[in-house]
């Protein structure tokens, strides 16, 4: 497995993970939202232990990237969008 490359995941764009997690809720969108919500607890857990990432680095990322300057974050949006219609 290659090393987990920190740079990338710190500087990720709104857009690539907004996609990414349009992904995932297409997945899960027929679901109770109460598995919906464990499932995806479950996967984030699971992912960073395989991948031996700290789950807080995670969030912490993640609230920089919603945060980050006043840049494009129209893929962040739409994600959210979604999530609210279609859940």
């Amino acid at each position: 497995m290659p090393k987990f490359d920190y740079d990338k995941f710190n500087n990720m764009t709104p857009d690539e993970c907004g996609r990414a997690i349009m992904h995932i809720v297409d997945r899960t969108q027929l679901k109770d939202q109460q598995v919906q919500v464990m499932a995806s607890a479950g996967y984030f857990i699971m992912l960073c232990t395989h991948l031996k990432v700290n789950p807080q680095d995670a969030f912490t990322a993640f609230s920089n990237l919603l945060n980050r300057g006043s840049g494009n974050k129209m893929g962040l949006k739409a994600a959210q969008a979604y999530i609210k219609g279609e859940l």
